[in-house]
């Protein structure tokens, strides 16, 4: 395979057109219409051709990253619905035991009317909690320019 860089251990200046002078192309000694032998389109060309690898190069890696993106988020979706069934069977565990725990206290029906009261309860504190946070979002955007903190001090 051929390598692209330089052999450091070539002697610089040891070629025909890398001494300054009449030998070399465009030199101050030559004729001023005479073309260098490496023109500046070929180096704009040279630049354009490596601007376009540069780019096919980096799409490529932010495909490559998005598809890494998206199959992590696949498996972290399902990772996340079995655990949120397998709360929902542990919840359902937790309030049969409470049932069959409270049931020698006080009668079928007192237990279940307090399981039942205490479920209702837990599910209103998080509809409230679910409210202040809505709350908050849309005060964050309100179209007003106040910050929340000088809403608060106000």
């Amino acid at each position: 395979m051929a390598s692209s860089t330089p052999d450091p251990s070539a002697e610089l200046g040891s070629g025909p057109d890398d001494r300054p002078g009449s030998t070399q192309q465009g030199s101050p000694d030559s004729d001023p219409g005479e073309p260098f032998v490496r023109v500046l389109a070929e180096d704009i060309g040279a630049l354009a051709n490596d601007a376009l690898n540069y780019f096919d190069a980096e799409i490529a890696f932010q495909k490559t990253r998005a598809r890494l993106a998206g199959n992590r988020l696949v498996t972290a979706i399902a990772l996340g619905i079995v655990a949120l069934v397998l709360v929902l069977l542990a919840a359902v565990g937790l309030t049969i035991g409470l049932l069959i725990a409270l049931i020698p206290v006080v009668t079928a029906w007192g237990a279940t009317a307090i399981v039942v009261a205490i479920l209702l309860l837990l599910a209103w504190l998080c509809v409230r909690g679910a409210q202040r946070a809505m709350g908050s979002i849309k005060r964050a955007f309100a179209k007003d320019d106040a910050s929340p903190e000088d809403n608060a001090n106000a």
